[in-house]
């Protein structure tokens, strides 16, 4: 008996550098079991995510280019209403936010009015020297409201050099060479 394939359909907001160091492999390797529906970045970044986009074979359905305005504080209705209609949302079920941190809460507040699951680095939103605590707890909170009212899953994936695992592994590893004097080559995580 053959069994169906989950498959799911996903969309990546922002595929600098960040996305290419440490998002793309893990996109390549799941292929099979993932398509792209929609790719979301700057205008001045077309021709860059295109061309890498190709080179590592993921193939989107569409691209969308915001001017360079929406770099650092995109408008959530801006967002809205170039992505909200677009026909290749259909039976998408999360996105993937790899942008500039100062637009995380914007893309992430659009993403679970859309009832997807989101995985996104940390800052959830940046400590400025203009946004004090309460700001940014305020912040935090209108996210965490979004999420339990859409029911989806959020991940805000931290380093892991300050998980308390990663240290113990790098006390271990700096004390094992000290001692004895043999340098680690390589480190598969």
């Amino acid at each position: 008996m053959k069994k169906n394939k989950h498959i799911t359909r996903l969309i990546i907001i922002g595929c600098g550098p960040h996305f290419i160091d440490h998002y793309s492999e893990v996109l390549i390797k799941q292929r099979p079991d993932i398509e792209i529906a929609i790719v979301v970045d700057l205008w001045r970044r077309k021709d860059a995510v295109i061309s890498a986009m190709t080179a590592m074979e993921l193939s989107p359905e569409r691209f969308i280019f915001f001017d360079e305005a929406h770099r650092n504080v995109p408008s959530l209705d801006e967002i809205r209403s170039r992505l909200n209609h677009l026909p290749e949302l259909e039976g998408v079920g999360a996105a993937l936010i790899c942008t500039e941190p100062k637009a995380h809460l914007a893309y992430a507040l659009w993403s679970t009015e859309q009832g997807l699951d989101v995985f996104m680095d940390k800052p959830i939103t940046p400590l400025t020297r203009r946004k004090m605590p309460a700001q940014l707890q305020h912040e935090f909170l209108c996210l965490l409201k979004a999420q339990q009212l859409a029911d989806v899953r959020f991940v805000v994936s931290c380093e892991r050099r300050m998980q308390i695992g990663y240290r113990y592994i790098d006390d271990f590893l700096s004390t094992f060479m000290t001692r004895y004097r043999i340098p680690i080559t390589h480190v598969s995580i």
